[in-house]
């Protein structure tokens, strides 16, 4: 089975792709079971100006050693998300240089990450039958009002809507990153074409843990993974630490390790609420780091003020690394899989919610071997690349309606 992965615009070189893309794709190809995947990446043509010729050769070359044939599809187009009205003149490039691909290559699937591919997946499927997988990994149009870029029932929100519809009923299966997350697709849509996959963690996790479980020993109480912006702001990590201090009897530590300007965000909100600076640290750590440093924490922290029906490779790194969840009741993917199989704790920013919290963490020994172990177990079953790879060959790609 021949199939094409689209990615638009995406960075390759990005962490976040690094896990839910290549090593996906990489298991996916070793896997012998006759399905290759080739990656289509559509970039923007002014990325030939901004990236040297020599780390375009670096990424080919990388992927070439993981088994990932990668075919670069560039194309002209404006900052992204596509405003409704420039739409035709980029399905235009997009569809003409998939279609020369498809010719060469006859690829018998495309899988659609984004809204973006879905469009180019649709194109497709109504040109020459090809079928598609979408998989939207968050809603689009929702996210972009939330984070202001885009108005409530503006043209650009109408427009993705309508073609969100379009997308997620011409698709062969669409998939969700959890259960919750099928509410926002409204339709007529038959519930056989949903499938729920969730985030992978790194597949790097399991080569540094391979013989991880032994006597436990702990730097830090809580962890937090990641950058800073809109849907993360360090100020509510922060409140959250001083806010437990505050009435809990105990003393707690953190470790925040943080990407782009994360380091000056953290400290700007430790001094904006009077949070000592002798209760957390703050790193920049390359990925390889980061995993080893989380074994150092008991718990990993994951909050967002707004409602959301994500998942977060945040949880499922977290997990892997044998660390308890505490999230958000607001991230709805993520507190489901936490309650319903013992992960962690749902926190509800209320001050009775900071005490369950408070009594969750003193209830947890700290050596607890067999609750480490159960969440790497966990992890390993349902999050592990081999896991999401086996997943997509069964319930997507050899799936029949």
């Amino acid at each position: 089975m021949n199939i094409g992965y689209i990615v638009v615009r995406e960075d390759l070189d990005d962490p976040l792709i690094k896990s839910q893309v290549l090593d996906i794709l990489e298991s996916l190809n070793n896997s012998g079971d006759h399905s290759a995947a080739d990656l289509i990446w559509f970039y923007r043509v002014d990325y030939f100006f901004r990236a040297k010729s020599r780390k375009k050769r670096i990424l080919r070359k990388d992927l070439d050693g993981r088994n990932i044939k990668v075919h670069f599809l560039p194309f002209i187009g404006p900052a992204f998300p596509v405003a409704w009205w420039l739409l035709p003149f980029v399905c235009v490039q997009w569809f003409f240089a998939i279609i020369l691909l498809w010719f060469f290559k006859g690829f018998k699937q495309l899988h659609c990450r984004s809204y973006h591919a879905g469009l180019i997946g649709l194109l497709v499927k109504k040109i020459i039958n090809v079928d598609y997988i979408f998989d939207p990994r968050s809603p689009m149009p929702e996210e972009n009002v939330s984070s202001g870029r885009w108005k409530m029932l503006s043209n650009n929100y109408k427009v993705w809507k309508l073609l969100e519809a379009k997308i997620v009923a011409g698709s062969k299966r669409t998939v969700l990153i959890s259960e919750c997350q099928k509410d926002l697709y409204k339709g007529p849509f038959d519930s056989r074409k949903f499938v729920t996959i969730p985030n992978s963690y790194p597949r790097s996790f399991d080569d540094s843990y391979e013989n991880e479980i032994g006597p436990l020993s702990y730097s830090y109480d809580f962890a937090y993974v990641g950058s800073f912006g809109h849907w993360n702001k360090a100020e509510d990590y922060v409140r959250f630490l001083k806010g437990i201090n505050e009435l809990s009897k105990r003393s707690y530590s953190m470790l925040f390790l943080v990407r782009g300007d994360g380091l000056k965000s953290v400290l700007f909100a430790a001094d904006k609420v009077g949070l000592s600076r002798g209760l957390f640290d703050a790193y920049s750590l390359p990925q390889k780091e980061v995993k080893e440093a989380l074994k150092m924490c008991r718990f990993g922290l994951y909050f967002m003020k707004n409602e959301d029906p994500r998942l977060g490779v945040k949880t499922v790194e977290y997990i892997r690394s044998g660390l308890k969840v505490i999230v958000s009741d607001t991230i709805k993917g993520a507190a489901n899989v936490v309650e319903e199989n013992d992960l962690g704790v749902v926190w509800d920013y209320s001050n009775e919610g900071l005490k369950k919290v408070d009594e969750y963490c003193a209830s947890m020994p700290a050596s607890a071997l067999d609750d480490y172990a159960n969440q790497i177990n966990f992890a390993v079953n349902h999050f592990s690349p081999s896991a999401i790879s086996n997943k997509l060959l069964s319930e997507c790609y050899s799936y029949e309606l």
